[in-house]
């Protein structure tokens, strides 16, 4: 009978917090990836305006427009630079992670091929039992009727 692998349980919680550290850095990776592309919509937008100024008001009104233009830029980019480092956090504590759970999927796995090999030889140690029953039940049986031959 094979024998439970004892760090069964910690194996578990491993690949537990291996998801968790991998659904936090999908989640980062897609938050990086909203704020490059809004900040690249924000820019391709303001690219594409021209404005035509024909007074001092439409002259302040365009200015006011690209300093909250700029400034949007900005806080743009400064949420895709918090996302990066977000992103590199959640790919490390992963990679931490899934060290972890490797280390002991290896045990779980060197555990498993030894109890393979255990029950292969208690299995080979029952045939061998069976071969030598038989082969002195046959010898027996040959020697009896030898005798009743005499």
């Amino acid at each position: 009978m094979s024998r439970v692998f004892a760090l069964a349980g910690l194996l578990r919680y491993r690949r537990l917090r291996e998801d968790q550290a991998a659904a936090s850095l999908a989640g980062a990776r897609r938050a990086v990836q909203a704020a490059a592309d809004a900040l690249l919509h924000e820019q391709d937008r303001l690219d594409g305006t021209s404005v035509e100024v024909c007074s001092a008001a439409a002259l302040q009104a365009v200015a006011a427009a690209r300093t909250a233009a700029r400034a949007r830029l900005t806080e743009l980019g400064a949420v895709e630079v918090r996302g990066r480092t977000e992103l590199h956090r959640s790919q490390l504590e992963f990679n931490a992670a899934r060290s972890r759970t490797l280390a002991l999927e290896k045990l779980s796995d060197r555990h498993a091929q030894s109890e393979a090999v255990e029950e292969l030889r208690q299995e080979q140690l029952v045939l061998d039992e069976l071969a030598g029953t038989a082969w002195q039940n046959r010898s027996t049986d040959q020697n009896q009727h030898e005798g009743k031959r005499r």
